[in-house]
């Protein structure tokens, strides 16, 4: 936790240390995000092989500052978002379960801007995102009462933080809308596997999972 704080204030004070002829701007994004975490582990045990997981669109939404040095073409953007997500816990002879995640996340991109003219730009941004689950357990609750009936005293650690990857591109429209697709590719668990003896601790204990999402957004810068 103390690495991931450190970081973070590592992140903030490189933008703090921008140009001083830097161009600040505020906006507001928001957009679609659709889930791809690989849940391929649990269906490895023959025990699990009937549940089955779906990744449900969710989406996003916040405020962000926009910096541009000009002529350079490089820059940067800070986000604050709420993020939702949901699951799909399905297993026969059971009803679906569907699942809910909530999220505060805080991007930080890195940019390099292609101006084509005074009209259309293109952009390419990489940089961490920070996630804060608001509700950690719901998920993971879930998908253990739903397996309850196949073998009792597995559950989840659901972590409270995540740090991930983006990487994305887009475009941006008379200096005011940019529309982008990133890809989030988590760095560290978003949960771990928790059993208690003989088959589970084997088959269950320790395996964890990564998010991995796509976004879809807009931005409209003010």
């Amino acid at each position: 936790m103390k690495k991931k704080i450190l970081l973070l204030a590592a992140v903030v004070a490189m933008l703090c240390a921008v140009p001083a002829k830097a161009q600040i701007k505020f906006g507001l994004k928001l957009g679609t995000n659709i889930s791809n975490t690989d849940f391929s582990e649990i269906r490895e045990i023959k025990e699990f092989a009937d549940v089955a997981i779906k990744n449900n669109a969710g989406f996003f939404i916040g405020p962000v500052m926009d910096v541009k040095i000009p002529i350079l073409g490089f820059g940067a953007d800070v986000g604050l978002q709420y993020s939702y997500s949901s699951y799909t816990i399905e297993k026969p002879d059971y009803a679906d379960k569907k699942t809910k995640q909530h999220m505060f996340e805080i991007p930080v991109h890195l940019k390099y801007n292609f101006d084509l003219g005074s009209i259309l730009g293109v952009y390419v941004a990489a940089g961490p995102t920070f996630g804060f689950n608001i509700n950690p357990d719901s998920f993971w609750k879930d998908l253990s009462i739903g397996i309850a009936d196949k073998i009792d005293g597995v559950s989840y650690d659901r972590k409270s933080t995540e740090v991930s990857l983006d990487f994305g591109a887009g475009l941006t429209i008379l200096s005011k809308v940019q529309l982008g697709f990133t890809y989030n590719l988590g760095l560290t668990d978003a949960a771990k596997g928790k059993g208690v003896g003989g088959f589970t601790r084997s088959a269950w204990d320790g395996n964890a999972f990564k998010s991995r999402v796509w976004k879809i957004s807009a931005t409209y810068i003010f």
